[in-house]
């Protein structure tokens, strides 16, 4: 009996351990120039910056997209763009090998392997171009966090279209499901408040809904398997994290991340990896987190 107690108290000890090593920081980059969005390839993931000072609405020509390898390591800091310039890029996606990346009031396409700009479409409308999302090679989706807006994007026509729906709460981060029916966002909030909830967006017929009562200063989000995944900052300070919505019950439970992040934003999560990509966007730090 005693050697069985032995065993048991040995395995928890065991399990508790390889829960604390299964979610903590791995790896922290402190190289970009506030991290703010990040979309992983199979290969590689690429950050966009801000830049230097932060300005994250400034027309600056500072910011850039740095591309990664999966283990962290710079394969090149300032990647894109290689003759234009960007001023303060947020949300990225990428589709069949071209980047696309909001920039202020203008959405860019850079080709991954020459790295020559291939789409460029100015919102007159814009206010704050955030994420980003592709439903097809030829359709984008864009949140516009102060206008609370949502923008659908015609890459081949390069037209856009304001979607017809009531002026949102700071929509920020966005995801698709898996038949590409339904649009997910969430908001970071209006005057600075943690008053932002999470959006469902059925795209034929179109129509919204808010989805349960909670809010915050949310800013990414992915979807999987019936699970929303965003982040919420929570304050100007470092205290934000991860939260995950089971859509189908409701319910909403943390992400273990082993310490708490300051403005975590736009990340990615590789599901096959069990790894997740997080720009903290007041820490001015990017890190790689082991699930």
């Amino acid at each position: 009996m005693k050697r069985l107690v032995i065993l048991i108290a040995t395995g928890l000890l065991l399990a508790l351990i390889g829960n604390l090593k299964a979610q903590s920081i791995s790896q922290t980059l402190d190289v970009f120039s506030y991290p703010e969005s990040v979309v992983a390839t199979e290969t590689h993931f690429y950050v966009s910056n801000i830049g230097a000072q932060g300005q994250s609405t400034a027309k600056d020509g500072d910011g850039f997209i740095s591309k990664v390898k999966k283990n962290g390591d710079i394969e090149k800091l300032h990647f894109l763009p290689k003759d234009d310039s960007l001023n303060a890029p947020k949300g990225v996606t990428v589709i069949n090998n071209t980047l696309y990346v909001t920039d202020i009031d203008r959405i860019l396409g850079f080709d991954l392997d020459s790295g020559n700009r291939v789409f460029e479409l100015t919102i007159s409308e814009a206010k704050f171009l955030n994420d980003i999302v592709a439903k097809a090679p030829e359709t984008l989706f864009v949140s516009d966090s102060n206008a609370g807006k949502i923008i659908r994007i015609n890459v081949g026509q390069n037209s856009y279209q304001l979607l017809d729906l009531p002026a949102m709460k700071g929509p920020n981060g966005l995801t698709l499901s898996e038949d590409n029916m339904t649009l997910y966002c969430v908001g970071f909030g209006d005057d600075n408040k943690p008053n932002g909830p999470i959006y469902r967006i059925n795209l034929d017929p179109l129509s919204h809904e808010v989805i349960g009562d909670y809010k915050g200063q949310l800013d990414g989000a992915q979807y999987r398997d019936g699970m929303l995944y965003f982040s919420d900052w929570v304050g100007f300070e470092k205290k934000g994290g991860i939260k995950k919505l089971n859509l189908s019950s409701g319910e909403i439970t943390s992400v273990k991340l082993g310490a708490p992040l300051g403005g975590p934003a736009d990340f990615f999560i590789d599901f096959e990896n069990n790894t997740m990509f997080m720009p903290a966007l007041l820490e001015n730090k990017f890190h790689i987190i082991s699930l």
